[in-house]
């Protein structure tokens, strides 16, 4: 009887037991071990091998299979289970009736259904876009609650909004892991699910085609980038915030006449044709951002973490005062970083695509008047995407979901948080952003260049 031994121990049994009569083999590890063992060993005196070889043979017969199969189709196992447990999730939220829901949602929706559905389309209902009022509109035939009907479809769009990133990210890199996370994180993002689920907004539906518009900027299909931003217009005002990188794109990479941006105005009034036909006005289709703007300017900030909460609450609170001054100078802040951008950038592979729609978006939400803590969805989307592709920015990721849950959660459970805080942290957060992408690179560049240029004269010297 041999004693159990390490492996490395085994090679030298081979010099102890050898001689002309015996002749010792070292059996690797394998399948079908036992019963190699068992036809040159008396089967009674290796019992506990009999055992393994039963345990063996039950375990190949009935459950490799099944292992096999859990193995081969792990990836997608996983992304059902969490999509099962994220919709569990936003199921257990549809009973929350937010302020927002309770003061402005469910009456526009009351109104919207008594005036007769298709019929109320001839007229404005609250600060609905046409196309989200066509929606809701539709939505009234139906039998469902009206609290969840805006949420369902707000949902759903949840979904398609995680594939959606998907398909960037598999265009940034054919990592399918990457892929994997895209769609788990954003699915399970507490800034998506709240928004949806718990608030009843409908921010997943324009970020949808916007992340789209960055998909077909990549792909170079610059039609179809125009006609997505277009649909991402035609939902909500917001979407504005990415007309800037549409700009920089159009000047640094030179692929596509500026005349294709007559595709926008164009989706926003074929998809807003439903209300043109009850009566409306084509101009409607416009005015209404018009009327939105002006709607809710009572404040420099409202609960967003941006420059001007830095500020005291009265100063905040200066209102129309102050707005056109800080409209402008967000302005000028957003056309610096353009003009900086533009010329330290010759050209832009695709990974600089999505950084630019990020820092685009991030800049203009930071800095101009009257932001809602909701505005800052999209370039939210954008940080979980680069927290992928790249590592030093997985913290800075975690920390803006932080501060947006912190602002969500003033209207949703009623917590005080300090926004003046928030708003320096977040800054901060944004100046590290555009260091790494964007400073550090040219940096080293530079470094590179001078460098270079040591060297050439040092050997002309020599």
């Amino acid at each position: 009887m041999i004693p159990a031994m390490l492996d490395a121990h085994f090679s030298l049994l081979n010099y102890a037991f050898y001689s002309k009569n015996y002749h010792p083999i070292i059996i690797e590890n394998e399948e079908g071990i036992t019963d190699i063992g068992l036809k040159y060993v008396n089967n009674e005196m290796c019992y506990p091998a009999i055992l393994n070889k039963k345990e063996e043979k039950i375990m190949l017969k009935n459950e490799r299979k099944i292992v096999d199969i859990l193995i081969k189709y792990s990836d997608y196992l996983f992304v059902l289970a969490i999509t099962i447990l994220s919709i569990y999730i936003r199921n257990r939220l549809l009973p929350i009736v937010s302020g927002d829901a309770n003061y402005f949602l469910l009456p526009w929706y009351e109104e919207i259904k008594n005036s007769g559905g298709l019929d109320a389309l001839s007229k404005q209902t609250g600060d609905y876009c046409i196309l989200y009022q066509t929606l809701i509109a539709l939505f009234t035939y139906l039998p469902l609650k009206p609290l969840v009907t805006y949420k369902v479809i707000s949902c759903i769009f949840d979904y398609l909004l995680a594939l959606a990133c998907v398909m960037v990210i598999r265009e940034l890199t054919e990592n399918r892991l990457y892929m994997i996370w895209t769609f788990v994180l954003v699915v399970c993002s507490p800034i998506v699910i709240f928004n949806s689920s718990a608030w009843a907004q409908c921010d997943s539906i324009y970020a949808t085609f916007c992340v789209w518009t960055i998909y077909f900027c990549i792909k170079e299909k610059y039609s179809f980038m125009f006609i997505a931003y277009g649909v991402a217009l035609s939902l909500k005002l917001q979407a504005i915030f990415l007309l800037p990188f549409i700009f920089i794109i159009y000047l640094i990479k030179k692929q596509f006449s500026i005349i294709k941006i007559f595709y926008v105005p164009f989706m926003m009034i074929v998809l807003s044709g439903v209300g043109i036909i009850y009566g409306r006005k084509i101009w409607d289709v416009f005015l209404i951002f018009k009327n939105q703007t002006q709607a809710y300017n009572s404040s420099l900030t409202s609960n967003y973490p941006g420059l001007w909460a830095i500020f005291s609450t009265e100063m905040a609170d200066l209102n129309i005062k102050y707005s056109t001054a800080a409209t402008m100078i967000s302005i000028c802040i957003i056309g610096m970083i353009f003009y900086y951008l533009m010329k330290k950038m010759s050209n832009i592979n695709k990974e600089q695509i999505l950084q630019l729609a990020f820092i685009f978006v991030y800049i203009a939400v930071l800095t101009m008047p009257h932001m809602h803590e909701r505005y800052g969805y999209l370039y939210e989307i954008f940080a979980i995407m680069l927290a992928l592709l790249y590592k030093r920015t997985i913290i800075p990721c975690i920390i803006l979901q932080l501060i947006t849950f912190f602002t969500y959660s003033s209207y949703l459970f009623k917590q005080e948080h300090m926004l003046t805080v928030l708003a320096v942290i977040n800054i901060g957060i944004f100046i590290y952003y555009f260091w790494i992408f964007f400073v550090q690179k040219e940096n080293e560049k530079t470094e590179k260049i001078i460098t270079e240029k040591r060297n050439r004269k040092r050997s002309r010297s020599t």
